[in-house]
């Protein structure tokens, strides 16, 4: 389903290995946010936004920031790869180290792991490339899923819209060793990595087919895994 989005879903159908689609998705808008400092914001208090110092990046897909609160951030675009910032947005610099080829630099998810913060993952068109040292140099992993980010990722049936299946496709569960990464791929539906090699474990037809896009994964109390797709619904992943 897309986001804010009236259209109501099935109340419950089982698609298998324990994914189930739930009833309507809704969103909550924050008007504030918590400044660097980490201060709660006042009563009434507002933000002013300037442009930043990136620019050239094509359009910008996804951002994500460092959650040790160093002031690193990275920023991925639909064709220029991955754009990252040490004072906290205010400068930028292209990020190309490591691996990055022409394929790689539509960029539809960025993730660093809660646990290891210099640890970032960020999706491709390509695959899944990680960085070990905050985003400045990147390897491929194996070969696993991929991702569109580019202004037609859209569900089929929908090409007059320049709308795009990017966002929060990244979800690491930190409680294994090693940790656990999942990848909600464009249209390939849901995959696991665990350290070697990639896993399907939730196909797109189950999602949906080629009439959806996924659009997020977040984990959920329980250990449960939610996955949102744009023209499908919400499906709820018991993982064990």
């Amino acid at each position: 389903m897309r986001l804010g989005s009236s259209r109501a879903v099935p109340a419950v159908l089982s698609l298998g290995i324990g994914l189930i689609v739930s009833g309507s998705l809704a969103t909550t808008v924050y008007s504030n946010a918590l400044p660097h400092g980490g201060a709660s914001a006042g009563a009434g208090s507002g933000y002013t936004f300037a442009q930043s110092s990136i620019g050239g990046g094509g359009f910008v897909n996804v951002i994500a920031a460092d959650p040790s609160g160093n002031g690193v951030m990275l920023a991925g675009s639909d064709t220029a790869g991955i754009q990252r910032s040490t004072d906290f947005g205010v400068t930028w610099q292209a990020d190309q180290h490591g691996s990055i080829t022409l394929a790689e630099r539509g960029v539809a998810a960025l993730l660093f792991d809660p646990a290891t913060p210099q640890t970032v993952y960020a999706a491709t068109g390509g695959g899944i490339m990680e960085s070990q040292d905050d985003g400045v140099s990147w390897a491929m992993l194996p070969a696993g899923p991929s991702f569109n980010a580019s202004n037609h990722s859209n569900p089929a049936g929908t090409s007059n819209l320049l709308e795009r299946c990017t966002g929060r496709l990244l979800a690491v569960d930190d409680t294994t060793s090693p940790p656990t990464l999942y990848a909600a791929s464009t249209f390939q539906g849901l995959w696991r990595y665990s350290g070697t090699t990639w896993t399907s474990i939730v196909t797109q037809a189950q999602l949906g087919g080629s009439s959806s896009c996924n659009t997020s994964v977040a984990w959920a109390p329980g250990g449960m895994l939610d996955v949102s797709t744009w023209g499908g619904s919400v499906g709820v992943l018991q993982v064990s």
